[in-house]
């Protein structure tokens, strides 16, 4: 099979904002400003969640159905814990303010 340098190498970026976070979905990688944020891929799949969803306060069971998908189903403690070590990630780079905010009795 021969190159051709006329055909496209790679598909196009599907690529998220939000304020000054990157996040591309082809290449799983996230940027806070110019810093990469190094997730884990269940950190990665609820950051993509919380982009997508920015103005939705989202339940355990509705956590649990969009990242945990035909995985073992998660306890309470495991879901908190993946969301502090994202707190931890975007901490690591500087990010001002909390980058997921609970809503006691609500979600």
């Amino acid at each position: 099979m021969l190159f051709n340098p006329s055909l496209p190498t790679a598909r196009p970026s599907k690529m998220l904002t939000y304020g000054k976070i990157s996040f591309d979905s082809q290449s799983c990688t996230v940027y806070h400003e110019d810093s990469q944020v190094h997730l884990n891929p269940k950190e990665y799949a609820l950051l993509e969640l919380f982009i997508r969803y920015p103005t939705h306060v989202l339940s355990y069971d509705a956590i649990i159905d969009r990242v945990w998908e035909g995985d073992s189903i998660p306890t309470r403690s495991c879901i908190r814990t993946h969301i502090k070590r994202l707190r931890r990630a975007f901490n690591a780079v500087d990010y001002p303010g909390e980058i997921v905010e609970n809503v006691h009795g609500l979600g």
